[in-house]
């Protein structure tokens, strides 16, 4: 069961007090896409994984505990005409717009997740050219990172499988499936690649790989800010893909 409340929260940037819903506890039901996108009921959460501040359009993961100062970032050409893209739906733009801002900090790996976000909010709203376009620029914010860890590069995989970046895919499949990962990675690394080798774009998670079985469902806290971050961790430790 999921569980929310309503909170008066004060918007650290500009001072404005607004009410947003917080999440208290949710369920997970089932295994993770092979982009790592949580399964239900945690992933119909989304809505509550950031607060955007009504009056200046600061967003975070907690209005009030931001202290970072965001405003340079709000009043750039980009900000503005993230918030005010129409070809996304509203909680997309909230994504986008946060990826901006953690990008503007050098912290690229935080703004590709959250652009990953939005391209799930597309896919839900069955708009594949928004989706397409959200996950093309969550790769280019991967691309700035020096090195990547085994689970981030098949990540990316997915990403760009169901970006129809065929070239790339292609290429980076044929490393990964030469690169002597270890079982679980390695076999999906060989999913991915029968994938790509059809053309096949669709979404997919990990119960099509190791069990035809869903797992039973587990309570959850809130997660800390940028929930996905901490998610793609534990779901990795939790099918033996990492310590």
């Amino acid at each position: 069961m999921t569980t929310i409340q309503e909170k008066s929260v004060l918007c650290s940037n500009c001072n404005t007090r607004s009410t947003h819903s917080i999440l208290g506890s949710t369920n997970e039901f089932g295994y993770a896409d092979l982009d790592l996108r949580p399964p239900r009921m945690l992933r119909d959460t989304m809505d509550m994984w950031l607060q955007e501040c009504p009056t200046c359009g600061f967003v975070a993961p907690d209005l009030q505990e931001e202290v970072v100062d965001a405003r340079d970032e709000l009043h750039s050409e980009a900000y503005l005409s993230a918030r005010a893209d129409g070809s996304l739906p509203e909680l997309a733009r909230r994504f986008f717009c946060r990826a901006l801002l953690v990008a503007g900090r050098q912290e690229p790996e935080m703004a590709f997740s959250n652009m990953l976000h939005a391209s799930w909010v597309a896919d839900d709203r069955a708009m594949p050219d928004a989706a397409r376009m959200c996950r093309l620029k969550a790769v280019e914010y991967l691309d700035t990172v020096h090195e990547l860890s085994a689970p981030q590069k098949l990540q990316l995989l997915d990403v760009l499988r169901r970006a129809l970046s065929w070239d790339r895919a292609d290429e980076l499949a044929d490393r990964l499936t030469r690169d002597g990962l270890d079982d679980r990675l390695g076999r999906i690394a060989a999913f991915q690649a029968t994938l790509i080798a059809r053309r096949d774009p669709g979404p997919y998670n990990l119960g099509d790989i190791f069990s035809p079985t869903v797992k039973p469902p587990s309570t959850q806290k809130p997660r800390e800010p940028q929930p996905h971050t901490s998610f793609l961790g534990r779901v990795l430790r939790g099918m033996g893909l990492q310590r």
